[in-house]
């Protein structure tokens, strides 16, 4: 089962079809914006949020990995990898259950 998400373009300025919004199956963009986003950007869910932004100065840790593996599993995601290089950036494996 995919989660469908308002859709983005590459620069996350909101998609139209037909002078609506492009809702659409999109997990990728769901993980993305759990991952960006901090404790507090959802009011509806306050506690969602891994804030990557917390990695820009930083270093990668194993809370880190946890933070991000806990955040997507409280969302109904089963994350089979997590890793993250300076080459590749980051690297996630996970699928909707």
């Amino acid at each position: 089962m995919s989660y469908k998400d308002i859709q983005t373009d590459p620069e996350d300025d909101l998609l139209f079809e037909n002078s609506d919004l492009l809702i659409a199956e999109n997990d990728s963009l769901h993980i993305q914006n759990i991952i960006r986003a901090a404790p507090g950007f959802y009011k509806h869910t306050p506690a969602t949020g891994a804030d990557i932004q917390k990695l820009q100065n930083g270093f990668w840790t194993p809370e880190f990995k946890r933070e991000i593996t806990v955040q997507l599993e409280s969302d109904g995601y089963q994350v089979k990898d997590v890793q993250f290089s300076q080459e590749k950036g980051l690297q996630l494996d996970a699928v909707r259950l």
